[in-house]
């Protein structure tokens, strides 16, 4: 707080005018980063692409914010992310696992399966370079067509328990 109070050239005590606690003004700021996706939240992709293309756009724009904000991964696994900019991501990664056509009872699971990808390959332990991060999303999205029953490979997809 004293090192934020003295870049704003301010009493670290005058920020409390703003925020409660040090933890509210970090939710704020990991919100606040989130809303830098922007049009990323709801990423259009060439129809076609349609929903693999959208995945791959919302992956690689949160892999940039966690590039360009290190900070911004440790703060996703300690606070609940329940600001409107992190909502709103939540719900444009909800609507693009609908339109792939899983069944609801794999949906839950896709969707574990995509977040702790994001927040696995953009965290601070170990980024890895771009090549490796597209063949694992390119990975991720096999396996979800896979269990849609619509991807080149439906006919030996394993079928959902």
């Amino acid at each position: 707080m004293r090192r934020l109070a003295a870049g704003l050239g301010v009493t670290a005590m005058s920020l409390y005018w703003y925020v409660d606690t040090k933890h509210d003004l970090l939710e704020l700021a990991l919100d606040s980063a989130l809303g830098e996706l922007g049009e990323q939240q709801e990423p259009a992709g060439p129809p076609a692409e349609g929903w693999p293309g959208r995945l791959r756009s919302l992956a690689r724009g949160y892999r940039r914010l966690l590039v360009e904000h290190p900070w911004v991964a440790p703060l996703t696994a300690a606070y609940p992310n329940i600001g409107p900019h992190a909502r709103a991501f939540d719900s444009a990664l909800h609507r693009l696992l609908d339109a792939t056509g899983l069944p609801d009872a794999t949906r839950a699971g896709a969707r574990l399966a995509v977040s702790q990808f994001l927040h696995g390959c953009g965290g601070t332990v170990r980024r890895p370079p771009d090549g490796e991060f597209c063949l694992a999303l390119d990975v991720l999205i096999a396996g979800i067509e896979a269990h849609t029953g619509t991807g080149p490979d439906a006919a030996a997809a394993p079928a959902a328990p």
